[in-house]
Order: C-alpha cells, then sequence, then structure tokens
C-alpha cells in the first residue's frame, strides 16, 4: 500500500463489481474451489477497491469478492486505494498479473477499454503498465483476430504463439481447419509457423487479406497439411481427415489397439475392433 491507502473491513454487500473486468472468464468451479479454501483458511490477501461517488468499486481480488458472496460473509478486509486513476490501472495490472497469469484475451479487451476511457496511446498505456509497445500492440491485434481463434486462446485450447500464428492466415476454410487440428491433436508454435508460412509462401503478401475480412484466395489453392492416418499410417491432408466423435475411455482404447496393430509385422496385423460412433 501507497501512505495514502488505508485497509478496512467494508460490506461485502456494498461493494460494487469492477466496471471492466480483467478476467471475463470466472467459472463457477473456480469460486467454489476458492471459497472452500477461504472458508477452511480465511482471506490470505485483502482485495482492492477504490471509492467512486461515495460507493467502493472493487479493482482487484473480483474472484475473492465473489467467493465471499458466495460464501454469505457480511464484511471482507479489503485495501481502499487512494491513487490516481492512473495509479489504480497499473496496481490492477500487475495484481492480476501477480496472482495468476491473465489469459492474453482478457487482457487485450481490457487493454483496449483502458486506453479508450483513459484516451491512451499504446505508447501511454505500455509506459503506464510497464510493458514494452511491441507487447501492447500484439495484445490488441487479437481483437481483430478469427473470433474462432480467440475463442479457443480464451479457453486455452491452444496457447498464444500457436493462436498467433493460426490467426495470421488468411483463407478462413483452411485456417479454421488448421485451428480445429490444434485443438483436437495438439499443436507445437513451430509446426503453426510452418502452415503459416506455407500459406504465405502459396499466396505472396496479400494472403492475408481474408482474416481481416478481405477477399481469400481459392479453396482449392491452400497447401497441403500432411498427417498420418491412425490407423493405416499413411499420409493424408488433414483437410479430409475424418474425424470419430468417441468417449475417453474408447478413444484410449483405440489408440491401444492401433499402438498394437503398428508393432505387429506387416501382413499380420490383428483385426482392430471398429467402435461404434453413435453409442461413444
Amino acid at each position: 500500500m501507497s501512505g495514502k491507502d488505508y485497509a478496512e473491513q467494508l460490506k461485502v454487500s456494498e461493494i460494487r463489481e469492477p466496471e471492466i473486468a480483467m478476467r471475463t472468464m470466472v467459472t463457477d468451479d473456480e469460486i467454489r474451489v476458492l471459497g472452500e479454501s477461504m472458508a477452511a483458511v480465511g482471506l490470505l490477501q485483502p482485495i482492492g477497491v477504490v471509492k467512486v461517488d461515495g460507493h467502493h468499486v472493487c479493482v482487484w481480488g473480483h474472484r475473492r469478492l465473489l467467493a465471499a458472496k458466495r460464501l454469505k460473509w457480511e464484511t471482507i478486509f479489503s485495501t481502499v486505494v487512494k491513487g490516481s486513476p492512473a495509479d489504480v490501472v497499473r496496481m490492477r495490472h500487475i495484481e492480476n498479473r501477480v496472482r495468476e497469469e491473465v489469459n492474453a484475451v482478457d487482457e487485450a479487451y481490457w487493454m483496449a477499454e483502458i486506453m479508450s476511457k483513459q484516451k491512451m496511446t499504446q505508447a501511454e498505456i505500455a509506459s503506464l503498465l510497464d510493458v514494452s509497445e511491441p507487447y501492447v500492440c500484439q495484445r490488441v491485434a487479437i481483437l481483430r483476430w478469427d473470433n474462432q481463434v480467440a475463442a479457443a486462446l480464451a479457453e486455452r485450447k491452444i496457447s498464444y504463439s500457436v493462436a498467433r500464428e493460426i490467426a495470421g492466415i488468411g483463407e478462413e476454410a483452411y485456417r479454421r481447419q488448421c485451428l480445429a487440428h490444434a485443438i483436437t491433436h495438439g499443436c507445437s508454435a513451430r509446426a503453426a509457423e510452418k502452415w503459416r508460412r506455407d500459406w504465405y509462401l502459396q499466396h505472396g503478401p496479400d494472403s492475408n487479406k481474408g482474416s481481416n475480412g478481405g477477399s481469400a484466395s481459392p479453396v482449392g489453392q491452400r497447401p497441403k497439411m500432411l498427417i498420418r492416418c491412425g490407423r493405416c499410417h499413411g499420409e493424408l491432408d488433414m483437410v479430409v481427415a475424418k474425424h470419430i466423435p468417441m468417449c475417453e475411455t474408447c478413444h484410449t482404447a483405440t489408440n491401444q489397439e492401433l499402438d498394437a496393430a503398428a508393432s505387429e509385422p506387416v501382413g499380420q496385423a490383428p483385426a482392430i475392433q471398429t467402435v461404434n460412433s453413435s453409442s461413444a
């Protein structure tokens, strides 16, 4: 705390939730688990609030506040911040990143909201948050991505480095195919970069127009992205690969059967039992 800040017990019912939430994806399970911890050991760190028009507004510790409401606590220990709006923004960013890595999509929306409301440039918010200007530029660029790519990143189905490469693929159909493959089978940043580079080499400097709403190259001209068939191990284009929905148990059993088949000499592979996708 600064010399102007002070701590006190505040009524939970009188604390307003943040106008611009740093984290947009807060699940009931997260709040339940956090609430169980708070019920067992108490509140280890106070939440942060500012006073606006006579009301206390939460600026960090939003999930702790939600957990306190779930526990029906009457009061919660709070740090009342007395700094300038810029000080509050800086402290909020630092506090959230220290507690748990902030999702890049949440951070992008938060930065954009702050820049809009505070009328700040990317350079100014970078200086305020003590990060580089390219860092802010890359985060804000997420808001121009394909919404399905951004959603996969927000839900932590793919990493930021993979998402950035896939978002750079200009043609929507091929981009979505790459995204589906990365989510289903996993993908390294290097592999995703190769997909994007192959696309760029095929279509040239104007190939990324498709990702921003412009014209896209014909689907038939996409470069092949070869994968191995899980059964015969032959090469095939990922775009025409077929997927069978199945439960985790059947998926594990099928992988074991395929591994066993692959270890047998050619011509002596055991029969592989077909999984009925409708029953899985």
